[in-house]
């Protein structure tokens, strides 16, 4: 049974997802715990600025998902430390769970960008499969997983070639560029300051130079890093995050996006900053998560400061333009749930390629267990060990995939006789295992 639970921009504000945003430190203390859990055989974590999202397989369809989903939400909160929200009252409303169809159908929606801020954005379909190559390095995507994702990214490839969607070649850094046209009208003759040098500053200063303001100065920790984005013959300009101060002091416009675990901007160092600026009107925008800005800045006289959340009020106008490109994109991912749930169909029918699976499973994990006991494997390093279990997972996963390929060619009666030589020696083999 396929599985979801999540929270995302539309039902929860920018300082809930901010607290409950984890880093990959957190990502793996979760998948550690989920691998625990008898529950699931399979899981996927996304976390991104605007969701949270958990992907499953259900190892009984019986199973209550209000329990399920309460015991993750408890987990996520005592891994972020997270205890100023009640979680009784404030943090369960603000989640979603679904199961079956639906869970598949939310999922398929995300990879897509769908579901997303900016409709027709493509850094979420990056996003998700960095999260599925993350979930296969931890042990936890096999054959679902596998074949969802598969079809998840099917669909995507369908919908940015079919549709307008794909050629939007909008993202939050563009809409974070289009939210200062909209304070100022023009950008010509304004002065940027981009702090960070990853990819959504770089989408924002490309986005930027289109307007053609007065200047650009990109300021980064690693100012290396930022001359690397520098298009030439630009009036663009990089500093070191130590120049920070300085480089606001002519600035008009302000957008932020780094990995950083604190605050760059606070408080106080606006307030030293305005009063050599005497005042001058200073529009930062924050796209990162966790933030970069600290919110009381929006107190300062004549800072006027901009969040995720911000943003998500003009682009709900925006994305009203699109109705008849949504229309056909559904229509494409309700084409594509029906070949996935046939798919699925078969699968389900089959018992035997069920069992099949699950003896692989016990099979390959009693080996890897056995190997690394053994005396030539005890000075293993763990990037060594962690190789050699994507290995046997991965040979496990192409035997059931083989497996599934041939019962699904061969004609019914020779599928029974398979079937009963499978049967027959998984009966056998797990015998010897007891």
């Amino acid at each position: 049974m396929i599985y979801c639970t999540g929270l995302n921009y539309k039902t929860s504000d920018i300082d809930v997802r901010e607290s409950l945003s984890l880093s990959e430190e957190k990502r793996n203390l979760l998948y550690n715990f989920l691998k625990e859990d008898e529950n699931f055989t399979e899981i996927l974590i996304l976390s991104t600025c605007n969701r949270l999202e958990i992907y499953g397989i259900l190892a009984n369809h019986k199973l209550k998902q209000e329990d399920i989903s309460r015991s993750i939400w408890c987990r996520i909160v005592e891994i972020t430390k997270h205890s100023q929200l009640n979680f009784q009252q404030e943090l369960l409303p603000k989640t979603y769970t679904s199961q079956g169809k639906e869970a598949l159908k939310h999922i398929f929606k995300v990879a897509c960008s769908l579901d997303s801020l900016c409709l027709g954005e493509t850094q979420i379909t990056g996003q998700f499969k960095k999260a599925y190559q993350e979930s296969r390095e931890s042990g936890m995507v096999h054959f679902f997983l596998n074949r969802i994702t598969r079809e998840a990214l099917i669909l995507n490839r369908k919908i940015r070639n079919q549709t307008s969607l794909g050629k939007r070649n909008k993202s939050i850094s563009h809409l974070a560029i289009d939210l200062a046209l909209h304070i100022f009208k023009t950008l010509e003759h304004k002065n940027f300051t981009l702090i960070g040098a990853g990819k959504m500053i770089s989408l924002a200063y490309e986005y930027a130079l289109t307007h053609k303001p007065d200047s650009i100065t990109i300021v980064n920790r690693t100012e290396e890093k930022a001359e690397q984005l520098i298009r030439q013959g630009t009036n663009t300009t990089t500093k070191g995050l130590q120049d920070l101060d300085k480089a606001l002091l002519t600035s008009d416009i302000v957008v932020s996006s780094t990995g950083s675990s604190h605050f760059i901007l606070t408080q106080e160092s606006l307030k030293k900053i305005q009063s050599i600026r005497k005042n001058k009107p200073l529009f930062i925008i924050d796209i990162a998560l966790p933030r970069d800005v600290d919110p009381l800045c929006s107190q300062v006289e004549n800072i006027y400061l901009f969040d995720l959340d911000d943003i998500r009020k003009i682009v709900s106008i925006k994305n009203q333009d699109y109705e008849t490109d949504l229309a056909l994109a559904h229509e494409l991912l309700e084409e594509r749930i029906e070949i996935f749930q046939t798919w699925l169909e078969k699968i389900e029918s089959n018992q035997t390629l069920n069992s099949f699976g699950i003896y692989l499973n016990e099979l390959f994990q009693r080996e890897e267990e056995r190997t690394l006991r053994k005396k030539d494997f005890t000075n293993l390093s763990k990037n060594q060990k962690d190789s050699i279990r994507v290995m046997l997972q991965s040979i496990s996963q192409k035997i059931l995939s083989d497996t599934a390929s041939s019962m699904n060619n061969i004609r019914p009666r020779e599928t029974e006789t398979i079937e009963i030589k499978l049967h027959r020696t998984l009966l056998e083999k797990r015998g010897s295992f007891h």
